[in-house]
């Protein structure tokens, strides 16, 4: 969804509708004290922002990176912008930290600039979240759509002979939908959809098979239509990611393009992202068996567009008594 700014400045202007990058002042300092009057911070997803300008003389933009485009150079008069603001999205080998623009509205006369600042997440992005000068010389107002929060859970029943309490918990969490044993409860604001998955007990050969009957039949099948996917269960495969962290278990295979990580590696093959790896960058469980082995055997895999609105993930140790997995909550905001 994209989120809207807009931004009043006592002026007027008519510019030409043509597309300019954002190019870096060598010369000019638009952050001389005194001149910022407001930030935004976006998540990192690809985006934009509108932004209405209203002076008293003739107008140009600038800013100080090349991640933004612009839909004019300036004008005169009372006159919309639009910011276009590239993805941030962190990869599955680089999470990538927030960075920042500069972006400086500049007046012809007097020669003075006032300066929007403008905050992109890496990953976890978020809502807008805006502030504003409060004795700046220009009036700034800002109009933003309402932001769309949900909470989702994927949790195993394993260990315990009745649902309730766990169910119970579950609808403590706010959940509009989670995953119980693989079986999907409950739906997503936004289309979100969400595919369930339960392949406990299955060789690694026939989950690499099932799991990837899921993501062909229901995640692939609708790329082209730009649904949005959370793939989630019990899925006992192995993360590719964590076989090199300090913290992995001695057992633990070390050769990431082995068989054991079929199902993993075809996840991330196809877009999808393991929501727990991406946001601790270690060897975390969710089980242990008799073996005492500790193992990722539960999953919340999500598209791109899915990553970029997670405002927090958890794993959450038993929080039922006699569970033998521990379960997984994300709270998306967009």
């Amino acid at each position: 969804m994209k989120k809207h700014l807009l931004l009043i400045i006592p002026a007027v202007l008519a510019a030409a509708a043509v597309f300019c990058s954002c190019e870096k002042e060598g010369d000019t300092d638009p952050f001389a004290s005194g001149t910022c009057i407001a930030q935004a911070r976006v998540g990192a997803g690809q985006g934009s922002l509108s932004v209405a300008v209203e002076t008293s003389g003739m107008w140009r933009l600038s800013c100080s990176e090349e991640w933004l485009h612009f839909d004019v150079e300036g004008g005169e008069g009372k006159q919309a912008f639009t910011i276009y603001y590239e993805s941030n999205s962190s990869d599955i080998i680089n999470l990538k930290p927030a960075r920042v623009a500069k972006i400086a509205i500049k007046l012809d006369s007097p020669m003075v600039a006032d300066t929007l600042v403008l905050v992109q997440q890496g990953f976890l992005g978020g809502e807008i979240q805006t502030t504003v000068k409060p004795d700046s010389r220009i009036k700034l107002e800002f109009d933003s759509k309402a932001i769309t929060e949900a909470t989702f859970v994927c949790c195993s029943s394993e260990g315990l002979d009745d649902d309730t309490a766990l169910l119970a918990w579950i609808n403590g969490q706010g959940a509009d939908a989670y995953v119980l044993n693989g079986t999907v409860n409950g739906t997503l604001p936004g289309g979100i959809k969400v595919a369930g998955c339960n392949f406990a007990g299955l060789s690694a050969a026939d989950e690499y098979a099932a799991f990837r009957a899921v993501v062909d039949g229901s995640v692939n099948s609708s790329f082209d239509s730009g649904t949005e996917w959370i793939v989630a269960g019990q899925m006992y495969h192995l993360s590719s990611m964590q076989s090199a962290y300090p913290s992995t278990p001695a057992w633990y295979p070390a050769d990431a393009k082995g068989d054991d990580f079929l199902s993993d590696r075809y996840a991330w093959q196809n877009n999808l992202y393991d929501t727990v790896w991406m946001s601790s960058r270690n060897y975390v469980s969710t089980y242990t068996d008799a073996e005492a082995h500790s193992y990722s055997a539960d999953y919340v895999y999500v598209s791109a567009s899915v990553l970029d609105m997670i405002s927090s993930m958890s794993v959450v140790a038993a929080p039922v008594a006699g569970m033998a997995h521990k379960a997984i909550v994300l709270n998306l905001k967009f």
